[in-house]
């Protein structure tokens, strides 16, 4: 499971530092860079969501000014710009070259936070799982991604942290509590874990890995519930 990553690709650093401050806010990952050139010399893959400063110069060539950007593998592209300077027309030739979306210099940040919100549930299960760090709804179980950390015991402060998990262990909890008491198939188990190599991989093998995961998380292992035939849902207090 790579971190996914928010990165704003501007020269306007005023700008960048609004939106940075909203995306740490909602424990995002942000990064940033001048220019697409620099951001395809930095992205490492893994998944990421690009908002793009466009000038209107740059807006009438919008194939050549993307082109770096182009088929990059995890990548969603949001272009944003002065719309009272980039015509209807060019906006459109933006999405047809790549760009996802574009979005005015000066939106409003909740409607960009929504925004954002419906471009990663394209994406990934649930907009949590872009979260470096996440907490179940009682506060019991607080997991940090960067750290590769779990803790329980959260909600009445005697925090207990369990770092023994292997990393498929660590990353099918994570997944399990950003859709907190929501089945979780083992397909989908799959398919966000084990990514391109799951056709060589079982429903067995995820079983397995769920067992091995009770196991090592003692009583709370228990609130992992398997749901026959399906797969788990994990329900906390």
């Amino acid at each position: 499971m790579s971190d996914f990553t928010f990165w704003v690709i501007s020269r306007d650093v005023p700008h960048y530092r609004v939106w940075e401050r909203m995306f740490r806010r909602e424990a995002w990952t942000v990064r940033s860079c001048e220019t697409p050139e620099m951001f395809r010399r930095k992205y490492a893959g893994g998944g990421a969501l690009a908002i793009v400063e466009i000038s209107p110069e740059d807006a009438a060539n919008p194939e050549k000014y993307l082109s770096q950007l182009a088929g990059l593998p995890g990548l969603i592209t949001v272009v944003f710009g002065d719309p009272a300077k980039i015509p209807p027309a060019q906006v459109a030739k933006l999405i047809e070259h790549s760009a996802d979306d574009f979005i005015p210099k000066n939106i409003d940040e909740r409607v960009l936070r929504s925004k954002i919100k419906a471009y990663l549930r394209r994406v990934m299960p649930s907009p949590s799982y872009a979260c470096t760090e996440i907490k179940s709804r009682n506060g019991e179980v607080r997991i940090d991604k960067t750290k590769r950390m779990v803790y329980i015991g959260s909600a009445n402060g005697k925090e207990k942290e369990f770092n023994s998990l292997t990393p498929k262990e660590f990353e099918i909890l994570y997944l399990l509590l950003s859709l907190e008491e929501q089945i979780v198939s083992r397909e989908l188990v799959l398919t966000q874990i084990w990514g391109d190599k799951s056709d060589a991989v079982n429903s067995e093998t995820v079983d397995k890995h769920v067992e091995s995961l009770r196991k090592k998380l003692g009583p709370f292992g228990r609130q992992i519930q398997t749901v026959y035939g399906t797969g788990y849902v994990l329900k906390c207090g």
